[in-house]
């Protein structure tokens, strides 16, 4: 049964992410009408002393701004208090309940559909929601001994090829994440990782491109036909990778996903076979990619991402490629 994305999503966003969100989207609205920016029937967003006084303040330029939906001046306000509340929350160390995330959750929302609106083409990328810590594999069917020792000689070699991280550098950076009902221990380098430009735009690419296709892939009058449905693929690799506390168990999962090229997989049990996710995601909708072996879009926009957190796609399949010379 295909798994809702949706269903592994924990209703809540980093603090550290919405700052920065909302301060990225304040500080591009203030530069575009500086220096007559401030709209003289609003008060100014200030920083405040006590989180009351911040939720007043976030109220008061969200209603504005509902009064004024196409106003930019009003827009930027409203971020820039969502900002400011976030980072009171960081600075002051208060544990976020859920009614306030929900809150929180709400206007960050509402922040994304306005500044999308207003401008659908720029690349700022809302926060990525969290999501419960699950495993993923992108292989199917039971493994002899020969895949499973080829596996762990490829990790192995990988994590030689790695950077050394000190006891202190492996200390820092983790975070506690949730409520009162749930918490998530996560690595901030994955939250950031998460929240990156390379991964907002891998999503995009699968809401705007892959789901709303109307490019024609047919050829020769439509004697062929090389349209190819990756969005399961694509909505698989994204799920396993939000899924993940630690920079390990995201090396982890894009090593499983680069591990995949060229292997046949079965979801069933072994009844039926097919291609992995990776050989589908790199399968080209057009005579160039298809035929000469051009990485594909998809798959090019997933090496930026891998690279992005010290991960080598190349290494990965040239030592794939070497293994796969000595199974047996």
């Amino acid at each position: 049964m295909p798994v809702d994305l949706m269903e592994q999503v924990i209703m809540a966003y980093r603090l550290r992410s919405v700052v920065k969100y909302a301060k990225g989207m304040a500080d591009e609205l203030y530069a575009e009408f500086h220096p007559v920016f401030q709209d003289k029937k609003q008060q100014p967003v200030e920083m405040k002393v006590h989180w009351g006084d911040h939720l007043e303040q976030v109220r008061r330029h969200r209603q504005i701004f509902q009064e004024q939906s196409a106003s930019k001046t009003a827009l930027a306000a409203y971020a820039r208090a969502v900002e400011y509340s976030a980072q009171y929350l960081i600075d002051k160390n208060i544990q976020v309940q859920k009614e306030r995330m929900d809150e929180i959750v709400r206007w960050v929302d509402e922040l994304n559909v306005a500044y999308k609106s207003l401008y659908p083409q720029k690349p700022l990328y809302p926060p990525n929601p969290i999501r419960k810590p699950v495993e993923h594999h992108f292989s199917g069917g039971a493994k002899g001994f020969s895949e499973l020792a080829h596996e762990a000689t490829v990790k192995r070699e990988l994590q030689a090829h790695q950077p050394k991280k000190t006891i202190k550098q492996k200390a820092k950076q983790l975070i506690s994440i949730g409520s009162d009902e749930e918490e998530i221990l996560q690595e901030q380098d994955v939250g950031d990782f998460l929240d990156s430009q390379e991964f907002g735009k891998l999503k995009e690419y699968l809401e705007r491109t892959l789901r709303h296709d109307d490019r024609s892939h047919s050829y020769l009058c439509g004697l062929i036909n090389l349209s190819v449905n990756k969005i399961a693929p694509l909505e698989r690799l994204i799920m396993a990778l939000e899924s993940q506390s630690t920079v390990e168990g995201i090396k982890n999962v894009l090593q499983n996903f680069y591990s995949s090229k060229n292997h046949a997989i079965s979801h069933d049990g072994e009844k039926t076979w097919g291609e992995s996710d990776y050989d589908i995601l790199n399968k080209g909708q057009n005579i160039t990619t298809r035929f000469f072996g051009l990485r594909t879009t998809t798959i090019s926009l997933i090496d930026d991402l891998a690279k992005s957190i010290g991960f080598n796609p190349a290494l990965t399949e040239s030592i794939n490629q070497s293994g796969s010379k000595f199974a047996f």
